[in-house]
C-alpha cells in the first residue's frame, strides 16, 4: 500500500511538471497519467474503494491536470478563450472519442444510479459553466470558485453515496 501511494505521489508530480515543458511533456505526461492512474486504482482497489468511485474521483481528478496545466498558461497571457476552448475540446473528446473508443473495444455499463446522478451533475456542471459565460461573456473569480465548490461537494456526494451503497452490500451479505 506504501508502494502505491508513492507511486502515485509520484505520478501526480510528474504529471505537474510535465507540463512545463513542452517537447518533453507528451512523453512524460503519458507515463505518469499511466503511473498516477495504475497507482490509484491499485491503492484504491486495496481500501476497497469501488472502480466506479475511483473513476469519478481519483482517475478524473488526475487526468485532468494537463488540461489544467494547458489552461493556466494562456490565461496568465490574457489569451483565455485558447484555455476555455481547451477544455470545451476535452470534454467533448472524452464524451465521443474516449467512451466511443471504449465501447467499441468492449461493452461499457454502469448501473442506473450512476447514469441518473453522474449524468444529470455533468448537465448541471456544463448549465452552470455556459451560463456564466453567456450572461456575462467571461468567467469571474467568484464564479470560479464556486465551480471549485461545486465539484468538490459532487466528489464528495459520490463518496458517501459510495460508503452507504457498501454499507447497504454488507448489510445483504
Amino acid at each position: 500500500m506504501l508502494e502505491h501511494s508513492l507511486l502515485l505521489v509520484t505520478g501526480l508530480m510528474l504529471l505537474i511538471e510535465g507540463g512545463e515543458f513542452f517537447a518533453t511533456a507528451a512523453g512524460v505526461v503519458a507515463f505518469a497519467s499511466w503511473l498516477l492512474v495504475d497507482a490509484a486504482v491499485n491503492l484504491a482497489t486495496a481500501m476497497g474503494i469501488p472502480p466506479l468511485v475511483i473513476g469519478l474521483t481519483v482517475v478524473a481528478v488526475d487526468t485532468t491536470l494537463p488540461e489544467l496545466t494547458t489552461a493556466i498558461g494562456p490565461a496568465r497571457r490574457q489569451v483565455s478563450n485558447l484555455s476555455v476552448g481547451n477544455i470545451l475540446g476535452a470534454i467533448i473528446a472524452n464524451l465521443s472519442l474516449v467512451v466511443g473508443a471504449t465501447a467499441a473495444l468492449t461493452p461499457v455499463t454502469m448501473c442506473r444510479l450512476t447514469q441518473l446522478f453522474d449524468f444529470l451533475a455533468m448537465l448541471a456542471f456544463m448549465e452552470l459553466l455556459v451560463w456564466t459565460l453567456w450572461t456575462q461573456h467571461r468567467l469571474t473569480r467568484s464564479e470560479g470558485l464556486l465551480l471549485l465548490v461545486s465539484s468538490s461537494t459532487c466528489i464528495g456526494v459520490v463518496l458517501v453515496l459510495a460508503v452507504l451503497g457498501h454499507q447497504e452490500i454488507a448489510k445483504r451479505s
